[in-house]
């Protein structure tokens, strides 16, 4: 795997974040130390359950917050989601703060630098009393948390690949679940309204203050000081170490023997990644496996009944269950009737025309396509470096029927399922034309949009064009980051790589293709397959070329060599040197297709 270093964003790159600003909050807030209620008495919070004797008495609320109390109750969680990361994160990520009912609050600690790292994460756990559990909702209070779902994303157009910060918070009677795409890098860009910016500082700076709370907080908010967190229970997902990036090679994995007596091939169920199964560990079983993880690190292979296992390891807190099972949502209204069958396409934006070099037409993927199976597609992030990989970087995230109606309803809302629409009255040429295919209720709406990036503010529209593009731009950016945005029980498959079933292949003659770049070698591969290039499928747009759609076991054995290659890269066949464009094929799409029909 690239180094994060190495990766490009599909708009411009944005290393580092701004400052928190903690400025802004206390502004709104009051300062870390002030009480939240009047100073006066030691009256406990009547929503909250008794607070442990001796010890600072906590100081009366006049207007305490509702909050759950049990134990297993969440009250407040702030994680990270999305974003680009290895696969593996998303299975050994832990919250980076969670405060639960009984005043529990459990956040990441300090991590030693060291490489490999430990097996375990470093979790801190701090027992505040009512006091410290009112002043942290008051301040989520008057930043507008407890006032229901809301998802700011301003930046998906303009900063890509970041991660989601998702605030959950159980007070005043309800759940609200705040998504803030690209939190703590809006100072690096000028798109936000005062306004927006103000309280995106905001929001930083109140993440900050509950993960620091425990050293920040006056001592009557805390009933139990700072200290490492017990594991209770433990997800433990197993894998096969050839799907694992290599890791440094100068760095040798540590081997060591699975202790329990069932052999990792035996526990849990197959979990939603390739060849991983997940389960969960507690009782007398944790109390045997944890001594050997100490021991242990990131790169450590586990070797049960003759085999060799990698893997992710993730503490469950105390509300969490384990291997991504989640509560079903309650049932929603009937919803929008769409296709069901995994190769039937429900949605898909693309970009077509444009000034671009013709052979771009053979390899140009569509932006997003969402099956009716729940798979959705869309095009990862891209590596920096020159001649590109010959293959594209797409990404696949599993999405549950209510994924996919939430993603119908933001449709509908942008004007999607309102029939046919072009919109062409911003002439800017050899501009591109964003086209979006949806097909719900029985019908297939298709709306094409030119120049749909470019500034419409500067030319003579009508408003009602001018509203249809903000829309179906807000549509677009929203689908850039699915993953910020959709609730995650709608998630049953964490975002991975796309598995390529079908491949596209356009081969060209080096001939009949421009020139190379000076000082760019195009480095030679011999083609794998039995039947020479020149005798495989038929011809199509470009000079002298030919198309065919590669699968099974030719794919397996082709799909290596091109991840090997790039575009520069010369085929040779049967004596001749050939140009290749491979473009996977989505599961809707056939082979070969007029990409200007």
């Amino acid at each position: 795997m690239p180094s994060m270093n190495a990766l490009v964003t599909r708009r411009r790159i944005l290393a580092g974040g701004t400052a928190l600003a903690a400025t802004a909050l206390l502004a709104a807030c009051g300062s870390a130390d002030e009480d939240v209620g009047n100073g006066q008495g030691n009256t406990d919070d009547p929503t909250a359950t008794p607070t442990s004797p001796p010890g600072p008495q906590p100081t009366l609320v006049p207007n305490p917050i509702p909050y759950p109390t049990g134990e297993n109750e969440l009250v407040l969680r702030i994680e990270l989601q999305g974003g680009f990361v290895p696969w593996a994160h998303t299975l050994t990520s832990v919250p980076n703060a969670s405060l639960l009912g009984d005043g529990r609050l459990i956040v990441p600690g300090p991590q030693p630098e060291i490489y490999p790292p430990p097996a375990l994460p470093n979790l801190l756990v701090t027992k505040l009393n009512s006091e410290g559990i009112q002043t942290i909702l008051a301040r989520a209070e008057a930043l507008g948390l407890l006032d229901g779902d809301q998802n700011y994303n301003d930046l998906t157009s303009t900063i890509a690949d970041a991660a989601t910060t998702v605030f959950t918070v159980n007070a005043g009677g309800n759940t609200s679940t705040i998504s803030v795409y690209a939190l703590g890098l809006e100072g690096d860009v000028d798109v936000l309204t005062p306004e927006r910016q103000e309280l995106f500082e905001a929001l930083s700076a109140f993440a900050e203050f509950v993960q620091s709370a425990p050293s920040t907080m006056p001592g009557s908010s805390i009933d139990e000081p700072e200290q490492p967190y017990e594991i209770e229970r433990l997800q433990v997902v197993s894998g096969d170490p050839a799907n694992e990036a290599a890791g440094d090679p100068e760095v040798g994995s540590q081997e060591l023997d699975w202790p329990l007596d069932t052999p990792l091939t035996e526990l849990g169920e197959p979990y939603t990644l390739p060849d991983t199964r997940c389960f969960v560990v507690d009782g007398a079983e944790l109390a045997v496996l944890l001594p050997v993880l100490e021991t242990a690190n990131s790169l450590t292979r586990w070797k049960s009944a003759e085999q060799l296992y990698v893997l992710y390891l993730r503490p469950l807190l105390p509300d969490e269950q384990g291997c991504g099972t989640v509560e079903a949502p309650a049932p929603g209204p009937a919803g929008y009737e769409h296709p069901t069958a995994p190769e039937e396409l429900v949605l898909r934006i693309a970009v077509k025309d444009g000034f671009v070099p013709l052979e771009e037409r053979a390899k140009s993927m569509p932006l997003v396509s969402l099956m009716g199976d729940g798979s959705l597609v869309t095009h990862g992030p891209q590596i920096m470096i020159y001649p590109p990989p010959a293959l594209p970087s797409l990404a696949e995230t599993g999405l549950n029927e209510d994924g996919i109606q939430a993603i119908l309803a933001e449709a509908d809302a942008a004007g999607l399922l309102s029939g046919d629409h072009t919109y062409d009255l911003l002439v800017i040429e050899d501009a591109p034309t964003t086209v979006f295919t949806v097909n719900a209720n029985g019908e297939t709406h298709t709306v094409s949009v030119t120049a749909l990036d470019m500034g419409e503010d500067e030319v003579d529209i009508t408003e009602e064009e001018r509203e249809a593009r903000r829309k179906l731009r807000d549509f677009m950016n929203l689908m850039a980051g699915p993953a910020g945005w959709l609730p995650t029980a709608t998630i049953v498959e964490p975002e991975h790589p796309y598995v390529i079933e079908r491949l596209q292949v356009t081969a060209q003659p080096e001939a009949s293709t421009g020139p190379l770049y000076d000082g760019v070698g195009s480095g030679e591969a011999e083609w794998p397959l039995a039947t020479p290039l020149a005798e495989l499928g038929e011809p199509y747009f470009l000079e002298m070329s030919r198309c065919f759609e590669v699968s099974g076991a030719e794919l397996a054995l082709l799909l290596p060599m091109l991840q090997q290659t790039n575009t520069m890269t010369r085929w040779l066949s049967d004596g001749e040197r050939y140009v290749l464009y491979p473009r996977p094929l989505m599961p809707d799409e056939t082979a070969c297709d007029n990409p200007f029909a």
